[in-house]
């Protein structure tokens, strides 16, 4: 089965951590997406947050708290340390990551954690249903896959409590 860099989205809508906080929802709403992708402000494309539409609403929590707003960066809002899957990893792979955490996308980077892609479940999805509609060997995978996916699972809530 291919990797997922064979069928991730490149064209990336950004942000930076010291963008305007309502400058960066107006792209959201403006894009029609549910969440942008921080980067480093050099130019390394380092991978160091997501702002999402569920992260934008702690502006309005905070002004509703305080009557006013401490800060307008984009930094003081997103979400901090995203998960992100390598360009390298298999179908499987984040088939895996988006059956254990509640993600509907995860950014794509290289080895050394720069955002190269985004992929999405339907992104993976697609990928998947073709692979089983044409009977490929690969399709025996998700068998392997799914006692994979039950393991990690019952581990986790076993070390969770």
């Amino acid at each position: 089965m291919s990797t997922i860099q064979k069928f991730m989205t490149r064209d990336l809508i950004t942000t930076t951590p010291d963008e305007n906080i309502y400058t960066a929802v107006e792209e959201l709403i403006n894009r029609r997406v549910s969440g942008l992708l921080v980067v480093e402000n050099d130019s390394s494309n380092k991978l160091v947050g997501i702002l999402s539409e569920k992260d934008c609403f702690k502006i309005f929590t905070e002004y509703s708290k305080t009557g006013n707003h401490t800060t307008d960066k984009v930094g003081s809002f997103m979400s901090k340390n995203p998960v992100g899957i390598s360009q390298d990893a298999s179908v499987f792979d984040a088939i895996s990551e988006f059956l254990l955490r509640n993600f509907r996308r995860l950014p794509v980077v290289d080895d050394q954690g720069c955002l190269v892609g985004l992929i999405t479940r339907k992104d993976v999805l697609k990928v998947a249903y073709k692979e089983c509609r044409d009977d490929k060997p690969s399709c025996a995978q998700f068998r392997t896959l799914n006692d994979k996916i039950n393991f990690e699972y019952h581990l986790s809530t076993v070390i969770s409590g």
